[in-house]
């Protein structure tokens, strides 16, 4: 539960750490929250976050994202 006065302010991702995709998708769309990092959005396997970050100049960190890319190669 959420206190009084505490906000919901970068709660997507708490929502993406513990696997909620169904709140994370609710606050992406009604909340306009985003998440922080483009490794994450690929980490969670949120390809279209990802790439949307990418195409709008977000800032990537390389080795996170080749490390990601390798793990996915192979599964």
């Amino acid at each position: 539960m959420i206190e009084d006065g505490q906000s919901f302010n970068d709660l997507i991702d708490t929502a993406f750490e513990y696997h909620n995709y169904e709140i994370a998708e609710y606050l992406k769309s009604n909340c306009g929250q985003t998440f922080d990092s483009i490794a994450e959005s690929m980490l969670f396997g949120n390809y279209d976050v990802a790439s949307c970050l990418i195409s709008n100049g977000a800032d990537i960190n390389q080795t996170c994202i080749s490390f990601l890319l390798i793990f996915i190669i192979d599964l």
